[in-house]
């Protein structure tokens, strides 16, 4: 594993929620190191702070202090800054190696918080035209075979049938990642995540095209948004081929540690 990481790169991941929501302990579950806890810690932007892991692997955008509230009429949201200044940081990365480029995003939403008001689900939507988002509920509860309380699956179904643009295919992942000695309710949906989390990473190939494609007619003075941008990129698989083999060696190490 140590000989092979630095073929791999960096996966870069941005964590977006509010206080409480289980972010680094999910960082932990599923890639198996204390990026948020142990990371250099630095702020990027205004509300943006970056963590990278001392052995390179894994980096982690965290919105900072991200008030996701209802938008008042006329006002601007509250999470526009950092959304912006998140935006600015996408659309440069794609410029640098695939390593560099910030990949995927998890919005996160801890069970038991109310549910997203329509300011909440507006940022997704607009998170969701820099990065490729996936929807994680956290901290869920189930039954000793690891099945989602039924709640929860409804609640999931809810989220879904707003239509919003998350990746896998409108898909909820429902996750615990710690295990309490009071209520040890046991881990589950991690493998799946890091399955998603890992498939929509190489849209950051297929966009960093589409940026280039955008700058490109921008230079030209026609302005498109990148969003109603549906370009192919040839290469995107060979591309992404780094990333494909730190999810299994990922995997792989988290799937030891479950046996032990």
């Amino acid at each position: 594993m140590a000989d092979s990481t630095p073929d791999l790169g960096r996966f870069n991941v941005v964590v977006v929620g509010r206080p409480g929501c289980g972010g680094a302990t999910l960082v932990r579950a599923v890639f198996g190191t204390e990026a948020v806890a142990t990371g250099r810690s630095r702020t990027v932007a205004s509300g943006v702070e970056y963590y990278a892991h001392p052995d390179g692997m894994l980096g982690v955008y965290r919105l900072v202090e991200c008030e996701l509230q209802q938008e008042e009429a006329g006002a601007p949201a509250a999470e526009d800054a950092p959304l912006t200044n998140l935006a600015q940081i996408a659309a440069h990365s794609r410029d640098q190696a695939l390593s560099e480029q910030v990949h995927a995003a998890w919005y996160l939403v801890r069970w038991g918080d109310p549910e997203p008001n329509p300011g909440q689900l507006r940022f997704v939507r607009r998170l969701a035209e820099v990065l490729p988002v996936v929807f994680v509920v956290t901290a869920v509860p189930a039954n000793l075979a690891g099945h989602p309380d039924q709640r929860a699956v409804q609640f999931a179904r809810f989220i879904e049938a707003q239509l919003l643009p998350i990746s896998p295919s409108n898909s909820v992942m429902l996750t615990n990642a710690r295990i309490d000695i009071g209520d040890p309710v046991p881990l589950h949906g991690l493998a799946e995540l890091a399955s998603a989390t890992f498939a929509v990473a190489p849209e950051a190939a297929r966009r960093a095209q589409a940026a280039a494609r955008l700058a490109q007619r921008q230079h030209r003075g026609r302005s498109i948004p990148l969003s109603s941008l549906r370009l192919r990129a040839p290469n995107w698989q060979q591309d992404a081929l780094p990333l494909r083999a730190a999810a299994r060696s990922y995997w792989s190490k988290f799937r030891h540690r479950g046996d032990g």
